[in-house]
């Protein structure tokens, strides 16, 4: 590898831990590795300003890694995204491929949801549109070839 380029970009999510900490910072980043673009959007809860704002920034996404985890409760909503936004952010991005992140791993009874309704559900979001070839679900010990 020649050259990695790195650029941190916003996320929507809590800014700090408790009053001795106010402000922790948070953030995704874009990573461009010898002409491919990869998008680690973090934990962020959705919105339409924040991916806008990415895709302004970096006008070509490869990969981009975006967490679909956010089901309840309500209260952990207002910092996470559910599978059917994730798909929206996609969208907005015009990414290549969607490679879902940040799920299945937070048991809240009695909130509990199983890890793959998150997978079936942004895999119908795909699917509904046409996009099902674009989204990589990656399972624990697997990897994919570039």
């Amino acid at each position: 590898v020649k050259e990695i380029k790195i650029l941190k970009v916003p996320a929507k999510h809590n800014r700090g831990r408790n009053i001795l900490y106010p402000d922790t910072g948070v953030g995704g980043f874009v990573f461009t590795v010898e002409g491919l673009t990869f998008y680690f959007a973090g934990d962020t809860a959705f919105s339409r300003e924040l991916y806008t704002l990415v895709a302004e920034r970096v006008p070509r996404v490869d990969f981009a890694m975006l967490p679909i985890g956010g089901f309840m409760p309500f209260p952990f909503r207002k910092f996470h995204q559910t599978p059917e936004e994730a798909f929206e952010g996609f969208s907005l991005l015009n990414a290549g491929y969607l490679v879902p992140i940040h799920f299945g791993t937070w048991h809240l009874i009695p909130y509990y949801v199983k890890k793959e309704r998150a997978v079936e559900r942004l895999l119908s979001c795909s699917y509904i549109c046409g996009r099902e070839e674009e989204v990589l679900v990656i399972r624990p010990g697997e990897s994919f070839d570039i």
